[in-house]
């Protein structure tokens, strides 16, 4: 929803910085029907994966039908 509410402002103040928004559960498909019907698609890019300060990959838990309580 930060991505949403952010690219909607951008536009409404004529800017098109451009957005990436992370979202590593099951969550992601919302993400991507979100940003259609808020027509945001052309700043704001959505990535199936988590992001950390440190290089490699790790487990990701998912919590089923709790896609914030999801953790790495």
């Amino acid at each position: 929803m930060t991505a949403i509410g952010r690219a909607i402002f951008y536009k409404r103040c004529g800017h098109y910085n451009r957005i990436f928004a992370f979202e590593p559960g099951e969550a992601f498909p919302l993400l991507q029907k979100a940003v259609n019907a808020n027509r945001v698609t052309d700043i704001v890019t959505c990535v199936n994966a988590a992001v950390s300060d440190e290089p490699g990959q790790t487990q990701f838990y998912l919590t089923p039908g709790q896609s914030p309580a999801s953790s790495l």
